[in-house]
């Protein structure tokens, strides 16, 4: 399965004035593939693979006034609301399941490995008092999860 929008997102302040708003990453594209196996003696468990990237448009931020904030010691933000751009974030999340079915309650084991590559875009910027320059903050890194499902 496959997905894609493009969109634009803006507001209009009291000055007027049409900008565009926290959301205005102007795309967000989605693919997803899977599949599942009847395996077992009886054919009557599964296992499943799945894989799902996702690509979206960086949000809008403050951009930080880096002359301005040198000078006071502390964060200060630009007089341009939402005019910058974060990095465009990319993530791809892998999972496998394996399901035994029983007379009354189904067992699920399943591991999922999100943000699988690992990639690190940068979201935000913020003015870092100690060194004097702009740091960043970065899309969540690789967070593998184990989970346990009792149906009954």
């Amino acid at each position: 399965m496959a997905t894609a929008s493009i969109f634009k997102s803006k507001y209009q302040a009291k000055d007027g004035v049409w900008r565009k708003s926290l959301f205005a990453g102007d795309y967000n594209a989605n693919f997803l593939i899977g599949k599942e196996w009847a395996v077992g003696e009886k054919g009557n468990n599964a296992f499943q693979l799945n894989i799902k990237t996702t690509l979206v448009g960086g949000q809008r931020y403050t951009p930080v006034d880096l002359e301005k904030s040198r000078a006071e010691g502390r964060h200060i933000w630009s007089d341009d609301p939402l005019s910058a751009k974060a990095d465009d974030i990319f993530f791809m999340n892998v999972s496998g399941l394996y399901r035994l079915n029983k007379k009354k309650t189904s067992h699920e084991f399943k591991l999922e490995v999100l943000n699988a590559t690992n990639n690190q875009a940068k979201v935000r910027e913020f003015y870092n008092a100690e060194t004097g320059n702009l740091a960043y903050t970065t899309q969540l890194a690789i967070i593998p999860n184990i989970m346990y499902t009792l149906n009954f």
